[in-house]
């Protein structure tokens, strides 16, 4: 039995501090994940009281997880996505997308590994060219180091998809880094 499995079953047995637990251990990487969709930190930080409001309440009757984090982020996105949906009063979310940003956090990550201000440079650029959902995918891959089964789960996408949209978001990088890297060398010639 894994312990996030243990703690979790001792939180729906209404071990208080085991709850607790639980939000001290995933609180922050929750907002973190929240301000990615809503830069509005008031809306992120009362989609995850509700979240835990919920848990506590309903703890008889939740399933049991294997993995804490990724229940709470799958929870978590459904929970801003209803909320920001409702705040533009609809409920078509393809005429309305939740757009994901990502910030430097992962390109930070990937860049220390090269400590090169140009490919710096290059990477930052080279987001800018990503699809919402893939920087989302990526982020969550690399910075969370996700599976892509994690991935499609939190995505509510098929594990497919999440293989096509990291296939794709990486090759949109290397391209365009190649590109960048090649313009930074013409023009300083």
């Amino acid at each position: 039995m894994t312990d996030d499995l243990r703690l979790w079953q001792k939180m729906k047995s209404g071990d208080r501090q085991a709850f607790r637990r639980i939000y001290e251990l995933h609180a922050p990487d929750l907002i973190r994940y929240g301000r990615r969709f809503s830069h509005e930190s008031t809306t992120v930080k009362d989609c995850i009281h509700d979240l835990f409001v919920y848990l506590w309440s309903s703890r008889e009757r939740l399933g049991d997880t294997d993995s804490i984090a990724r229940y709470l982020m799958v929870a978590l996105r459904r929970r801003i996505v209803k909320a920001m949906s409702e705040s533009r009063k609809t409920t078509d979310l393809e005429s309305s997308p939740v757009i994901f940003s990502a910030d430097l956090a992962l390109e930070d990550r990937m860049i220390q590994k090269e400590n090169s201000e140009m490919q710096q440079f290059q990477l930052k650029e080279a987001f800018k060219s990503l699809s919402p959902r893939q920087r989302e995918v990526l982020y969550l891959k690399f910075y969370k180091s996700l599976g892509y089964e994690d991935i499609a789960e939190v995505l509510d996408i098929n594990y497919q998809s999440v293989r096509n949209l990291m296939y794709s978001g990486l090759k949109v990088l290397r391209n365009t880094m190649t590109t960048i890297g090649i313009l930074i060398l013409l023009a300083g010639i």
